[in-house]
């Protein structure tokens, strides 16, 4: 997201730039909410200068979240006042702000390593070890000083349910984008000066790309005419390939393009051609008796 605030420092007003990224669990799936945050140490004036402010003493700014938080909590009546006069007095209050790892602006494998980190999920895959004849789930990691070792032993019941509380809420967006990844900066980005000059190479190329998006391009990719949403036809195949970094018009067995020959909009003839793939035995996975 894009941030402004005047810095009493250069009496001016900045701009700056912020990711940041909720995480709810710890390790071994222990319920730790916290937020990563990539943070610029300083943002742009209003003539396009970047102007560095470093972050220094943490102190107040801890302080000030926590009161933001207990607060919100008060007048979400989430607690009550008695309970947050009593957090707020608290002389270890239990929120702690960490800036220990720095990157340089040259960096970009530091900062692209940094930014996977953050938005990684509640449980690599590498670290858990399922014993069917025991029927337990080992987790193993590094050693951590928490727990005062580095394996836990879970029962399956038990482990899915540390998993259940990291769950995100249903049909919520979980992730925004602001600024330049943003759909309404789409177009714009050649009015902002200040922020393309400092863009990383090749972000201008393709982005001017992405942009030009023409009824004849979509044409040649579909080639039907009386399809509707002509606009969602000529950028389906680019969303999905940015979202789910898979080509759908790329085969993945033998990697020759594929062609659209028709759109099959009819549930009636859907369900023939199913039928006959079951009976060929074609048919795609989970498709069968239901049919």
């Amino acid at each position: 997201m894009i941030v402004s605030y005047y810095s009493e420092i250069t009496g001016k007003k900045i701009r700056t730039g912020i990711i940041l990224a909720f995480q709810s669990f710890g390790d071994f799936l222990r319920y730790n909410p916290h937020f990563h945050s990539l943070i610029l140490e300083g943002g742009f004036d209003e003539d396009g200068n970047f102007i560095h402010i470093p972050i220094l003493d943490l102190t107040e700014m801890k302080e000030c979240f926590r009161q933001l938080v207990i607060n919100h909590f008060k007048n979400t009546d989430r607690i009550t006042e008695k309970a947050a006069k009593n957090l707020l007095s608290w002389k270890h209050s239990g929120f702690n702000i960490n800036n220990s790892i720095r990157i340089m602006s040259h960096d970009n494998k530091a900062r692209e390593a940094l930014a996977q980190y953050i938005a990684r999920c509640p449980v690599s895959l590498k670290k858990i070890f399922y014993e069917s004849d025991k029927d337990r789930v080992i987790f193993k990691t590094k050693y951590n000083a928490y727990f005062k070792g580095n394996q836990k032993i879970f029962g399956p019941i038990h482990f899915l349910g540390l998993m259940a509380q990291h769950i995100p809420v249903p049909k919520v967006r979980l992730i925004r984008y602001f600024g330049l990844y943003s759909s309404k900066s789409r177009g714009k980005w050649q009015d902002w000066e200040h922020v393309t000059k400092h863009a990383p190479e090749g972000w201008k190329e393709q982005n001017e790309l992405e942009n030009q998006v023409d009824d004849t391009e979509t044409e040649e990719i579909f080639n039907i005419d009386n399809a509707a949403h002509k606009k969602s036809k000529a950028s389906w195949a680019r969303l999905i390939a940015k979202i789910y970094e898979v080509d759908p018009m790329i085969c993945p067995k033998c990697g020759s393009d594929l062609v659209i020959i028709a759109i099959i909009t009819s549930g009636y003839e859907v369900k023939k051609i199913l039928r006959h793939l079951v009976k060929t035995g074609k048919s795609p996975p989970g498709i069968g008796e239901s049919l």
